[in-house]
């Protein structure tokens, strides 16, 4: 199967990271020797660290970077300095940057959840499922009462298209959960018990419903029920709108967009809808953002194609689809961008082949288009593309 090494990145855990920048920053006020570096933010670095924050809110992650680096000068070798620095690098897609920043905090801090949990978004940015394992499994070490360590396993397999492995860890974290709450007597965490961050009863069943229905589990709607019943406000907002894309529910998933953890999945997530609703125009700018994102996201450069073709820009759409339907694509192309379905290579290929046999056989080379549509079905089977399933032409 020409694209059986890719990796499908499923549901809110899917891995959207920044294009890398040509201007990489230089992080070594964060790299200094310190010899007894405190985690917490202290004197005149503390008005910097929110400053740089509120700029990484408002996703000026450069500016956001600049004031870090001062905040650092101020305090050197703070750690939460430090770990908001990692995210914001990473954010602004300098990866390694921000892995040394991680590797120095690991050496520094290797007790605290924290730092566990920065790598686990520097994996997750940089497609590197091994980071996100290594997390994973530090966090239950460090936790091993808690449940939260069960969904950097799952964002981790996700990551590689495992979803059956996914969804035995979302079973075995449900039984976890239930055996806690039996030997204390009840049903549910008291408030008091429940942190923000760790895993309540709501929080795990919605980890469950996300990952059923990116299995297409027979029970995905009875997890999805749960997850509705017992999960917070947010989390089932945002399991609504990976559930959206799985059905092919463009409006739905355009109306839950603010819920994507990544800016180019919001982006990619309304131009479905516009797909769907003929406006290729609009699609066409959307998918180009989305594509400076993540160049290397195989089902954005479809979606990306596709819409050109649609827009009349079909030279441009045939550069694009010409290497994927070949199969002669760099190896760091991967189909994982969106890949909310246990079936979305195969959607994808078919969506990329189907474009390019539309192309060909709109100028006049039937015997083209045959042998594109053949080789598709052979390898992908015969069955619905990505925007079939929202009613798509």
């Amino acid at each position: 199967m020409l694209f059986s090494h890719l990796a499908l990145l499923t549901l809110f855990a899917t891995t959207a990271g920044g294009a890398a920048l040509a201007d990489e920053p230089d992080v070594s006020a964060a790299l200094v020797d310190v010899k007894n570096p405190r985690w917490e933010v202290k004197g005149k670095a503390i008005p910097l660290a929110g400053q740089a924050y509120s700029k990484y809110k408002s996703k000026k992650y450069d500016e956001a970077i600049a004031i870090y680096l001062r905040a650092l000068d101020a305090q050197p070798g703070g750690g939460t300095l430090m770990e908001e620095l990692s995210w914001t690098l990473a954010r602004a897609g300098h990866i390694s940057e921000a892995s040394q920043i991680i590797d120095l905090l690991v050496e520094r801090f290797p007790k605290l959840d924290d730092v566990w949990q920065a790598m686990d978004l520097v994996g997750e940015l940089s497609h590197d499922a091994e980071l996100m394992r290594r997390s994973a499994s530090e966090l239950s070490v460090l936790s091993p009462t808690s449940t939260r360590y069960y969904f950097q396993q799952i964002d981790a397999l996700l990551s590689e298209h495992r979803l059956e492995e996914a969804v035995t860890i979302a079973d075995t974290a449900a039984e976890k959960m239930a055996a806690k709450d039996d030997s204390k007597g009840k049903t549910k965490p008291e408030p008091e018990e429940a942190d923000a961050e760790d895993s309540t009863a709501g929080s795990v069943a919605c980890m469950s419903a996300r990952v059923k229905v990116a299995a297409l589990a027979d029970d995905a709607e009875e997890k999805w029920a749960e997850c509705v019943a017992e999960g917070s406000e947010g989390e089932r907002d945002r399991v609504e709108s990976w559930r959206a894309l799985a059905v092919g529910d463009w409006a739905a998933a355009a109306l839950h967009a603010h819920e994507f953890r990544f800016d180019a999945q919001k982006d990619l997530a309304v131009a479905f809808l516009r797909i769907a609703e003929g406006n290729a125009d609009s699609a066409v700018n959307l998918l180009k953002k989305a594509h400076e994102h993540d160049s290397t996201a195989m089902d954005v450069q479809v979606l990306y194609a596709r819409t050109l073709h649609d827009a009349g820009r079909s030279d441009e759409a045939l550069k694009i689809l010409e290497p994927i339907v070949t199969g002669d694509l760099p190896e760091d192309t991967r189909c994982t961008f969106f890949g909310v379905r246990m079936d979305w290579e195969s959607l994808v290929m078919r969506e990329a082949g189907d474009t390019m046999a539309h192309i060909r056989m709109a100028a006049g080379d039937e015997a083209a288009a045959e042998a594109i549509r053949k080789k598709i079905s052979d390898e992908y089977g015969v069955g619905p593309s990505v925007t079939d399933l929202g009613g798509g032409d």
